[in-house]
């Protein structure tokens, strides 16, 4: 599962990978309401999986919310997040994670459990928004194994991130699998990982 930025602060992006062709679903509730978002599925360069792809829209600021997602009435465990209040924002900066790079699995992914860790439980990242990655997230940008170390962390289930491209995945569709991206561009900046993107 990976969340992502919404094109502004009323959305949220969620992608994530399943055995399923069929479109999916996001359950969505806060407490008051119930809402179901359906998903766009495509085929992904693991051809076990399809990449599922949805946008959450219409969501208050500093409002909590659960979620769960249903592949052919399969639903996974809930999950939740929480919007950032209106007004002023915090977010957290993370440069090259690299996961795969030192050839260590266990290293690289509890150096990087360490510092998602210190994101969502460190008192000074309180009111963090989300999380700002500068691109190189993998070492090897076929390497589902390495996307796998990146993105298999609780923490991830809740922090919505914004992806920046890096040279490290750039060469590969696979990134765009795994994330989605709001307004990601066909003209700017284009990669096989997808082009320049923005949100507000």
């Amino acid at each position: 599962i990976a969340l992502s930025v919404g094109g502004d602060e009323s959305q949220m992006n969620i992608a994530w990978y399943s055995v399923s062709a069929e479109a999916g679903q996001v359950l969505l509730w806060n407490g008051s309401e119930e809402r179901s978002f359906a998903s766009t599925a495509t085929k992904a360069k693991d051809g076990d999986y399809y990449s599922h792809k949805a946008t959450l829209t219409g969501l208050l600021p500093n409002t909590d919310y659960a979620y769960c997602l249903v592949n052919e009435g399969e639903e996974s465990p809930i999950y939740h997040f929480k919007t950032a209040a209106k007004g002023d924002f915090s977010f957290a900066f993370a440069g090259d994670p690299q996961l795969g790079e030192s050839r260590d699995t266990e290293k690289d992914r509890a150096g990087w459990a360490l510092a998602l860790q210190r994101i969502t439980e460190h008192e000074i990242f309180t009111d963090t928004a989300f999380l700002l990655t500068a691109g190189d997230h993998v070492d090897e940008k076929n390497n589902e194994a390495h996307f796998d170390d990146l993105l298999h962390h609780s923490a991830l289930q809740s922090l919505p991130m914004a992806n920046v491209i890096g040279n490290h995945e750039s060469g590969s569709e696979i990134f765009s699998q795994h994330f989605f991206r709001p307004n990601d561009s066909q003209t700017y900046g284009v990669t096989k990982a997808g082009g320049d993107c923005w949100f507000t």
